[in-house]
């Protein structure tokens, strides 16, 4: 596992918007369908399972530093804003 991926709160944090709008985004661009990671996103290394705080559970983690790239290429901004 690596630093570079972090929950799409992270993201939000970092990119001034919500986890929903984030989660909303990387549906709209193919990386994430039914709120889960799709074959796109592993196929480009967008996303690693990450331990959540629930003993033996996990969440989807993003690269971040791309994620936001690509948010800013597409000038994609929060709606509260």
């Amino acid at each position: 596992m690596s630093s570079k991926y972090v929950t799409m709160t992270e993201i939000g944090k970092a990119y001034g918007a919500t986890s929903h709008e984030v989660g909303h985004w990387l549906n709209c661009l193919g990386y994430r369908s039914d709120g889960r990671p799709t074959e796109q996103a592993f196929s480009e290394n967008m996303t690693e399972q990450l331990p959540s705080r629930n003993p033996g559970t996990y969440v989807w983690g993003w690269d971040r530093d791309r994620v936001i790239e690509i948010f800013k290429m597409m000038e994609y901004r929060s709606e509260k804003r």
